[in-house]
C-alpha cells in the first residue's frame, strides 16, 4: 500500500467522521432550538398566567369595593327613611296637638 492508496481511504473515512459530527451537531441544535422554544413559550405563558391572575385579583378588589359601596348605600337608606319615620311622628303629634289645641278666650 503506497500512500496514494491510503490517502482517498483516509479522506473518505474523514469527510464520513465530519458528516456524521454534522449530523450529530444539527440534531443537537434542534434538540436546544427546541427546548428553547419550549421554554420561552411556558415563560411566555407563565407570565400570561400571573397576568390573568393579577386581572382577577384587580377585578376581585373592584368587586369588593362596589359591595361596600352598595352595603354604604343601604345604611344610608335605612338612616334616611328612619328619619322619615321620626318626622313622620312628629308631624302626626304635632297635628294631634293641633287638634287638641283650644284658643284661648280673652271674653
Amino acid at each position: 500500500m503506497n500512500s496514494a492508496t491510503k490517502h482517498p481511504s483516509t479522506r473518505a473515512k474523514s469527510k464520513s467522521v465530519i458528516v456524521r459530527l454534522k449530523s450529530v451537531i444539527v440534531s443537537h441544535l434542534k434538540t436546544l432550538v427546541t427546548y428553547g422554544i419550549s421554554s420561552l413559550t411556558h415563560s411566555k405563558t407563565k407570565n400570561h398566567i400571573v397576568q390573568t391572575k393579577n386581572h382577577i385579583v384587580q377585578t376581585k378588589n373592584h368587586i369588593v369595593q362596589t359591595k361596600n359601596h352598595i352595603v354604604q348605600t343601604k345604611n344610608h337608606i335605612v338612616i334616611f327613611i328612619n328619619c322619615c319615620f321620626y318626622l313622620k311622628n312628629i308631624i302626626l303629634k304635632n297635628l294631634k296637638n293641633l287638634k287638641n289645641f283650644k284658643e284661648p278666650s280673652f271674653y
